[in-house]
């Protein structure tokens, strides 16, 4: 059903407006429900995208927790989880005209106004890749009970999970310090802001 919905829209460029992103794969909603967005400059459906649920934000919410406790990303060098924060970067600059031509076509914002932000988003991931090389994440210290040396040590404690449906820019804002100090956090989006879908390579 959502299929046959999705190819309504062929002028989207979503791969998977019909699936989740959760657990490094794309799956089916738990609901098989749906999200209409509504072109304002047309007052025609844009795109149907997934209506994620309850259940599927407890499986999003799992995922995040197996990938902190047991996947490989919190225990990365911060120059290797830099260096893929680089390669998103470089994602988004090739896809900047699909991306505002999604932002404008979803709510209506001046195409050329989303085009010049978007230009600016893969510049955050590039400016938190660099931290990875000059933010002192660990620093020697004089212990004041005693000792010779003592270590300050900024790193992870846990991942996040929280409801959101912001712009690309503030997500950016959000995600890259986070992913760079390790956190597995994905942010679980109600299902209407789809442009996450930019950072996906083209091939899957």
């Amino acid at each position: 059903m959502l299929n046959a919905q999705a190819s309504q829209a062929p002028n989207v460029p979503l791969r998977h407006p019909d699936r989740l992103f959760i657990g490094g794969e794309w799956v089916s909603p738990g609901s098989g429900t749906s999200i209409e967005v509504v072109s304002p400059s047309t007052e025609n459906v844009f795109v149907r995208v997934a209506e994620a649920g309850e259940q599927d934000m407890k499986r999003a919410i799992s995922a995040a927790r197996l990938a902190f406790d047991c996947g490989p990303w919190p225990r990365m060098s911060h120059a290797a989880r830099g260096g893929y924060l680089r390669q998103i970067a470089s994602a988004l600059s090739e896809r900047v005209a699909d991306t505002s031509q999604m932002w404008s076509s979803e709510m209506g914002i001046v195409h050329s106004f989303a085009y010049g932000t978007t230009q600016t988003i893969p510049g955050i991931f590039d400016y938190y890749a660099g931290l990875a090389d000059t933010f002192p994440f660990q620093e020697a210290h004089t212990p004041t009970a005693g000792g010779e040396t003592g270590w300050l040590v900024r790193e992870c404690a846990d991942r996040t999970h929280r409801l959101q449906n912001c712009s690309s820019t503030i997500g950016g804002l959000h995600h890259c310090p986070q992913m760079l100090a390790g956190s597995t956090d994905r942010g679980i989006c109600d299902g209407r802001d789809r442009r996450g879908d930019w950072i996906t390579p083209r091939s899957s």
